[in-house]
């Protein structure tokens, strides 16, 4: 059986938790025409889970096939069920209170969520 040494904790103990052969590179590319949608970039899904501490990584992973450029867009704050998602979480992190919190956002694009849960 093929095992992968966990990138954050060098167990052998992992195995693949997931596989595709074709998946979209990105998941935010803003396409012209729904032709040029289906003939994005496409790439492997390797995912493995660390039995040991539980962390999932993507051993296909190359980062030399994402593309930054102005055709980018991550910005969901624009949908209403991502918007109303974005309250719901703000209230479940204020809920668990206190006069100071410390926030750690994974992930926050343009910052939107840190900003709608400051005001």
């Amino acid at each position: 059986m093929d095992r992968q040494l966990c990138p954050i904790c060098d167990s052998a103990d992992s195995f693949m938790a997931f596989h595709q052969d074709k998946a979209p590179v990105s998941q935010n590319r803003l396409f012209s025409t729904p032709q040029d949608a289906r003939a994005c970039a496409l790439g492997e899904l390797d995912f493995w889970r660390c039995a040991a501490c539980g962390f999932v990584w993507n051993r296909a992973f190359d980062a030399g096939r994402l593309s930054y450029a102005e055709d980018y867009e991550n910005n969901q704050s624009l949908s209403p069920a991502f918007s109303a998602h974005m309250d719901e979480m703000g209230h479940r992190v204020m809920a668990g209170g206190g006069t100071t919190l410390d926030i750690l956002e994974v992930g926050c694009g343009q910052g939107v969520f840190l900003r709608r849960l400051a005001a």
